[in-house]
Parts: C-alpha cells; structure tokens; sequence
C-alpha cells in the first residue's frame, strides 16, 4: 500500500514539474505572450499609479549597481542565447536572446545580505512581487543622453524602502537580494537582473526571439566602471 502511494505520489510530482517547465519554456520564448504581459500589465499599472511622468534626472556617470559589478558578469550577459540545452546555468529554465545583464554573488555572500544601489537620481515608478522575479523595482532615468527604464529583479521586497515617488540618489542603498536557492526565489541562484530598456515604458522581456529585438535595450555591462 506505502509502496503504490509512493508511485503515485512520484508521478504526480514529476507531471507537475513537467507541466511547469512546458509552460515556462513557452511564455518566456513567445513574443505575443511577452508583449502582452508588458502592455497589459506593466505599462498600464505605471500609467495607471504615475499618471504623465516628468522630466527625468540626468546622470553624466553611470554608478555601478552592485559592488565590483564588472567582475560578477560571469554568466548570462546580454545579447547572450540560451536554452534548457546551452547555457552556463543548470538547470536553465528559459530560452532565446538574453536582453539584461546578471550579477552573480561570490561563495562568500551566498548568507550574506547583498546590498544594490540605485544607478540614477530619480524617484521610485514601482515595486512590486512578481512570479520568477521576486521583488522588482523600477527607475526612469536618462543616461548616456537616452531617457531609459531601469529596472532591478530578484530583490528581498521589504528591502525596498523608498515608496512610489520618492526621491532617490544615484548610488544611494536601497535594496538587499534575496536568499539563495530558497521558497523566496522559487528555487532559483541569489543574483541581481538589471536591465535598462529605451522609451519611457516598462518592458518585462527578459529573453527575445532575435538579435535584432535587442536594440530596444542597453547593454548594461557596457556602462560599468572598470
């Protein structure tokens, strides 16, 4: 009897994760799906709390988000291609073009709490829990003469102190990461994703289906300080 429940159990689990995993693959390399995700949800939440958004802060120098940034871009950066098959993350859950930038932790910092900095002078558009994303902050901000979207994934939720409109400071500490490989992450690697997207509207695509997709965003690690 043990034994049948034990069977049964196993292929219950094992239907489960491959339902997941089947729906997963298919959002995160879909286009029509992402987009309407970004229309619906994101744009229409920050048009919705924001209301017309103001002139935006201009920032000459572009502070690293993260302590010794360069060094911690050491897996997936952008523009780089990846599936369930190829990619330096095991097991990887996702596919096609990588459009941010990951920042990865040392062995040192796995319990430890990893502070992030705001990269521009501007107040805070949005935060948020989101699945896969965990806590999700968002900037505008104009660097390098483009007015751009920032926004920082995977953070610790109620880390993030500043509320929506309040001020903050280029380089100024805001949020922690959030554990490693735990319920907080569903299961996922203690990193940070930046990304910064041009235009003034807040786009979730984290993967796109061609190189030529990815002139819409910045190339993060390009901006960081040596």
């Amino acid at each position: 009897m043990k034994n049948n429940i034990s069977i049964w159990a196993f292929i219950a689990i094992f239907f489960i994760a491959g339902i997941s995993i089947f729906f997963t693959l298919n959002w995160s390399g879909h286009s029509e799906i992402k987009s309407s995700v970004s229309d619906s949800w994101w744009t229409a939440d920050i048009k919705a709390k924001t209301g017309a958004i103001g002139p935006v802060a201009t920032d000459d120098k572009f502070p690293d988000p993260i302590t010794n940034a360069s060094k911690r871009v050491t897996k997936k950066f952008f523009w780089i291609k990846v599936s369930p098959w190829h990619s330096p993350i095991s097991p990887e859950k996702f596919r096609w073009y990588h459009t941010w930038t990951d920042f990865e932790i040392t062995p040192a910092e796995n319990d430890l709490p990893v502070k992030v900095y705001s990269i521009c002078s501007w107040p805070l558009l949005m935060k948020r829990l989101a699945a896969w994303y965990w806590g999700v902050a968002v900037q505008k901000c104009k660097l390098t003469g483009k007015v751009v979207t920032v926004t920082y994934w995977h953070l610790k939720l109620d880390s993030i102190i500043p509320i929506r409109k309040q001020e903050m400071k280029a380089w100024q500490e805001l949020w922690v990461l959030w554990k490693w490989f735990s319920a907080e992450t569903w299961g996922e690697r203690k990193h940070l994703h930046l990304g910064i997207h041009f235009w003034d509207s807040i786009n979730i695509k984290w993967y796109v289906d061609t190189k030529a997709e990815l002139e819409d965003w910045m190339d993060v690690s390009s901006l960081l300080s040596k």
